[in-house]
């Protein structure tokens, strides 16, 4: 008999908590939500290159930076660049 009962595991290793702010973000699609749950399921020190992003989900190019620049245009991932010494643009930080 179905009761409608959702019935979830428990887990005590190996897990990530999501606030329910982003997993019920009615503003977020699918794929932006998927994006930022496998982000924030890294590592703290992990380096978000789009090139590690691009080869470790089987998503394609185009499809990842849409959710990136979605992530970005709703203010879940800040972005700023990053100049050497010499003033020389080297990078980006990225604040999640």
């Amino acid at each position: 008999m179905n009761t409608g009962r959702i019935i979830k595991k428990t887990y005590s290793e190996n897990f990530t908590i999501i606030p329910n702010s982003i997993a019920q973000d009615n503003t977020l699609m699918l794929e932006e939500k998927a994006l930022l749950v496998y982000i924030l399921s890294l590592p703290s020190d992990w380096v978000i290159y789009k090139q590690n992003l691009y080869k470790s989900l089987p998503d394609r190019e185009g499809k990842i930076d849409r959710a990136f620049k979605g992530l970005q245009q709703k203010g879940y991932i800040n972005s700023f660049k990053v100049h050497g010494d010499d003033g020389k643009f080297i990078g980006w930080n990225h604040i999640f």
